[in-house]
Order: C-alpha cells, then sequence, then structure tokens
C-alpha cells in the first residue's frame, strides 16, 4: 500500500516537472524515502527482537524460567531465536 502512494505521488511529481529533466531526481528522492521507511522498520523490529532475547536471557539466568518456557512467555521470539538463546547460555556455562 505504501509503495502504491510514493507511485502515485511520483505521478503527480513527473506531470509538474515534465520536460524539465527533473524527473529523475525525483525518482531518485523517492525511492530513498521509501527505502529509509523500510529500513526504519527493520530496524525497529531487530531492536525489539534484540530486546526480548536480552529478557529471555535474563529470566533463564535468574531461574524464573526454563529454556522450554521461552516460547510461551515469548511468543515473538522465533525457534532459531531460542535455539541462539540456547548456544549462547551453554557458552556461558
Amino acid at each position: 500500500m505504501r509503495r502504491y502512494t510514493i507511485y502515485r505521488f511520483f505521478a503527480a511529481l513527473r506531470c509538474y516537472w515534465q520536460g524539465n529533466g527533473k524527473e529523475v531526481k525525483v525518482v531518485t528522492i523517492m525511492m530513498s524515502l521509501f527505502d529509509d521507511e523500510q529500513i526504519m522498520k527493520t530496524y525497529t523490529k531487530d531492536i525489539k527482537r534484540e530486546t526480548l532475547m536480552e529478557k529471555a536471557i535474563l529470566m533463564l539466568k535468574k531461574g524464573k524460567i526454563n529454556i522450554d518456557e521461552v516460547s510461551e512467555h515469548f511468543p515473538e521470539l522465533l525457534e532459531s531465536d531460542i535455539k541462539e538463546i540456547e548456544a549462547e547460555l551453554m557458552q556461558l556455562a
């Protein structure tokens, strides 16, 4: 949906700047904005995931949960995240 909005905006700008040779600049700016937005979304997801993993590790170290309960308490974490946590705890032991 967001991509459609960006291209619609570009189409309006293209009509305005048509013939002035500024179309390439408009495309570059619009794609840059789109890419930055996607980058921020990905960054936010990564920060959230890392925070959840740190919380899970802290709870595991304190003995509040065991490794089998991580998925129950942190359903947002993927199985691969839980395996990564388990490997990290094995290295610390």
